[in-house]
């Protein structure tokens, strides 16, 4: 590929003749329509800009979150298998531990226990879901961490 030789400014740009004081001050000369026309679209993109910012956090947040469990009472001694899945979110916290976003545990609870699930979203807004799990037999209702 051949260097194209350097032209000198003066020869690259075509420079218009000057005009009259009057046509100056009446916008014509030295391309004031040109000014006027390029502040015209730095306003418009400029405003096109704002809106989009502004409609993109008025968008609305839809995890699409999921948790569910084999079983929703058992004996006690039996186990049950929890199963969450969420689409679209930041981070996912099943009884205040991260988990992945699709993902399945096995637990033994002792006494009626929730778990709950829930998405953050990458601008710090949140969803929960929750599930009981009732053991017959068991104590009253308790929230606990589910291994990992």
């Amino acid at each position: 590929m051949g260097v194209l030789p350097a032209l000198p400014v003066a020869a690259a740009l075509p420079v218009p003749p000057p005009r009259s004081r009057a046509e100056t001050r009446k916008g014509r000369g030295r391309g004031g329509a040109w000014i006027a026309a390029a502040a015209v679209v730095v306003v418009l993109l400029a405003a096109l800009a704002f809106w989009a910012t502004w409609q993109g956090s008025r968008r609305e947040w839809n995890p699409h979150l999921r948790l569910a469990a084999s079983a929703v009472q058992i004996a006690s001694g039996q186990s049950v298998t929890l199963a969450w899945s969420a689409l679209g979110v930041d981070t996912l916290m099943l009884n205040g531990e991260m988990v992945p976003s699709i993902g399945s545990c096995t637990v033994s609870p002792k006494e009626t226990t929730t778990f709950e699930i829930t998405a953050f979203s990458p601008d710090g807004r949140s969803e929960s879901r929750e599930v009981t799990v009732r053991v017959a037999g068991g104590k009253s209702e308790r929230r606990v961490p589910v291994p990992p």
